[in-house]
């Protein structure tokens, strides 16, 4: 059982690579030129963060006591492993817990928009952080994004009904079948709600299928409220707050 129960921004350079050779957010994170490897972080690299010491770049003073705000994080993943028996057919004897850190982009924005920084320099911080995700949208379909996040999250079949009250073919869409004919507005938001994927991901899922939130329909504010303001909420929560301020509720079969 995988299990994330802490999250740090240091990570030695044997655990950095590590990481970077399986996961393709994070090497497109670090194929940008405003990320910087100090002291064991991954930090954003502006005139707050860094200073040039005689040639060799340093952490500042406020990057180090606000390291969560401006570094890339990390989840701590528990893996509980059994040794196999030498010699016997599929037996296996004591196990142990090994730990890695797996890049988390989700909590390297939660700790940007917590942090106290100016208004400025977080929008700054998000938008630099939002281009890693998004430069190369443009190539993707809306059912090969939302599969890749499923894939992110360790969704089955069963895990994507219970989540997003769809039924189980959309699942199959999203991991199989990327050039499907895009998912309709409430399917993407049945899907975004379930697993609380964050609002700028959520928007760009939309473009990808041709939509957009409009300011003047009702419908499309409550779905950015509950994106926003109820990430730790299932799905069934949030219905009921749909449903008790007049909405429909998500997860209806669109077929």
């Amino acid at each position: 059982m995988e299990t994330y129960n802490e999250y740090t921004q240091i990570i030695t350079p044997t655990e950095a690579l590590f990481e970077y050779c399986q996961n393709e957010e994070l090497q497109k994170c670090l194929e940008s030129e405003k990320i910087i490897y100090i002291e064991g972080a991954f930090v954003l690299k502006t005139p707050h963060t860094v200073y040039n010491n005689d040639g060799k770049f340093m952490l500042t003073e406020y990057a180090r006591e606000n390291l969560r705000s401006c570094a890339l994080s990390f989840g701590i993943q528990l893996t509980y492993k059994t040794e196999k028996l030498f010699g016997k057919k599929d037996t296996f004897g004591r196990g142990k817990i090994e730990k890695h850190k797996c890049f988390d982009l989700s909590e390297t924005k939660r700790q940007i928009e917590a942090s106290n920084l100016t208004k400025e320099i977080k929008q700054g911080w998000l938008a630099e952080v939002d281009e890693f995700v998004f430069h190369e949208m443009q190539d993707q379909t809306c059912w090969k994004m939302i599969g890749k996040k499923l894939a992110e999250k360790h969704a089955n079949p069963n895990d994507f009904t219970e989540k997003t009250l769809l039924p189980e073919r959309y699942y199959y869409r999203a991991k199989n079948d990327e050039h499907e004919q895009a998912p309709g507005i409430r399917t993407i938001m049945a899907i975004a709600a379930g697993y609380s994927f964050d609002l700028p991901f959520t928007k760009k899922l939309l473009e990808l299928a041709g939509y957009s939130f409009s300011r003047a329909n009702p419908e499309h504010v409550a779905y950015k409220f509950i994106l926003k303001f109820m990430s730790g909420s299932t799905l069934f929560e949030k219905n009921e707050l749909l449903k008790r301020s007049g909405f429909k509720p998500l997860g209806i079969d669109e077929s």
